[in-house]
């Protein structure tokens, strides 16, 4: 179950980072009180570097942290970016989808 658990963790992590558009919306505000641009800060804009903390951290916090998960977690850290591209595919193919069947619908 931790797997599934690590998995999950490991999505929303990219999620937040490579598509929500949310750290870019923080730097920007963050570079604003500032006075200067910020252009990384790490990790929390490096999708990498997110789902290898938090999924790190989600496995000390359940008490399952062992070699196996560790290799998971890196795993997942690992395939942080595909999982995006894997995801904006998805949604690309979902939007098609959804013109496809606005488009026959309309048919007079």
């Amino acid at each position: 179950m931790i797997y599934l658990e690590l998995f999950l963790v490991a999505f929303v992590a990219t999620f937040i980072t490579e598509l929500s558009g949310f750290m870019d919306s923080v730097k920007d505000w963050l570079g604003r009180w500032l006075g200067r641009p910020v252009r990384r800060l790490r990790p929390f804009d490096c999708s990498l570097c997110m789902t290898w903390w938090t999924c790190l951290a989600y496995a000390v916090g359940c008490g399952k942290l062992s070699v196996m998960t560790l290799a998971y977690v890196a795993l997942l850290a690992m395939l942080a970016r595909p999982m995006a591209e894997l995801a904006r595919a998805f949604v690309e193919v979902v939007l098609s989808l959804c013109r496809m069947w606005s488009d026959w619908i309309d048919i007079d």
